[in-house]
C-alpha cells in the first residue's frame, strides 16, 4: 500500500514538472505594471553593474597605458547600459535578464522567436559598441 502511494505521489510530482516546464516565459503574462518596473529595476541595475565594470576595467588599462595621462574617470557605459537595460526590462519583462545572457553567448541554444532574435541583436551591437567605446577611449 505504501509503494503504491509513492508511486502515485511521484507520478503527480513527474507530471507537474512536465507542465511547468512546458510553459515557455513568453506565455506567462507579467501581472502589470508594478512587476514591469520591477523587471525594469533590476535589469537596470545589472546594466549599471555591466556598465560599470567595462568602465573601470577602460580606465585601468588606460591608467596603465599611459601613465602620464590626466587620470579622469569617464562613466559613460555605465549611464548607456542602465539606461537600455531599463528600457528593455520594462519592455520585455521575464525576458530582460536574456539580454546580458546573450552579450557573452556565441551560439544560440534556445528557441527562435521574433524577441529573441531582437534581444540578441540588441546584445550584439550592445557589446560591439562597448568594445569599440573602450579601445576609442584606451587609444586617445
Amino acid at each position: 500500500m505504501r509503494s503504491l502511494s509513492r508511486t502515485r505521489a511521484f507520478q503527480a510530482l513527474r507530471e507537474r514538472q512536465r507542465a511547468r516546464l512546458s510553459r515557455k516565459p513568453e506565455k506567462v503574462p507579467t501581472k502589470g505594471w508594478v512587476n514591469r518596473l520591477q523587471f525594469a529595476f533590476f535589469s537596470g541595475v545589472m546594466g549599471l553593474l555591466l556598465g560599470g565594470l567595462f568602465d573601470f576595467i577602460t580606465s585601468l588599462i588606460r591608467t596603465f597605458t599611459q601613465p602620464d595621462g590626466d587620470g579622469q574617470f569617464i562613466w559613460f557605459l555605465a549611464y548607456v547600459f542602465t539606461g537600455l537595460g531599463a528600457l528593455v526590462g520594462f519592455c520585455f519583462g521575464p525576458r530582460a535578464g536574456e539580454l546580458y545572457a546573450q552579450i557573452f553567448a556565441l551560439d544560440d541554444h534556445g528557441s527562435s522567436t521574433a524577441t529573441s532574435e531582437l534581444i540578441r541583436l540588441i546584445a550584439k551591437t550592445l557589446l560591439v559598441a562597448a568594445l569599440i567605446w573602450c579601445v576609442l577611449l584606451i587609444f586617445t
